[in-house]
This record gives structure tokens, C-alpha cells and sequence, in this order.
């Protein structure tokens, strides 16, 4: 926390330990023969837990909050293969996963 209690290194943290956790995974997101909802699962019990840990003591602002949130989604698009030009939108994207959005699972 900054002296004006600001939470953006520790947001920002999450969000780096959220990617990393991501591309220790790269073997599974493109493995062909695993299908999606096995790739979800591996990202909801190893990668989700480092973008919300700690949330229950956020006050985070919405800049903070949509920094994790494209982190998050951009997770989701690697697990799908598809890049942000092909125009999925994110509700899309969640309903296809079948997951919540981050700032959902951030207020729980």
C-alpha cells in the first residue's frame, strides 16, 4: 500500500503472478487432444487463484480493476486460440468457458 493507500504494486503483482501462472501452463493451453472444459479447469484451480487472492482486502479502483480484468480475459482468449482481432466479445468469451469475469469473482 502507498501512502495515499493505493493498492496499484499489489494489484499489479497479482497480475504478474496471474500471467506467469499462465505461461508455466502454455504445454496444456495447446495441447489439441485436451478439450476446453479441461483447460478451464486447470485455469480456474491454478491461475485464478493468483488474480483474487487477497481481493477480500482490496478497495481497488476501476483502472486497477480493468488492468486485472484484461490480464484475465487475455488468459481466457490463449486457452480458446483466438486473438482479440478476431472480435469475440467477452461475454462470448465467459458464456464459451462458461466462467464469470474477474470483477464478479473479485466482489465474492
Amino acid at each position: 500500500m502507498t501512502s495515499n493507500d493505493s493498492l496499484i504494486a499489489e494489484v499489479n503483482a497479482h497480475k504478474d503472478q496471474g500471467l506467469g501462472a499462465f505461461a508455466q501452463f502454455s504445454a496444456v493451453w495447446q495441447n489439441r487432444h485436451l478439450g476446453l472444459g479441461a483447460k478451464v479447469q486447470v485455469f480456474n484451480t491454478f491461475v485464478v487463484p493468483h488474480f483474487v487472492y487477497g481481493a477480500e482486502t482490496w478497495n481497488v479502483m476501476q483502472s486497477q480493476q480493468q488492468r486485472l480484468e484484461s490480464a484475465y480475459n487475455s488468459c481466457l482468449r490463449g486457452i480458446m486460440g483466438v486473438r482479440v482481432s478476431d472480435r469475440h466479445s467477452l461475454q462470448h468469451i465467459w458464456k464459451t468457458c462458461q466462467v464469470k469475469p474477474l470483477a464478479s469473482l473479485l466482489a465474492q
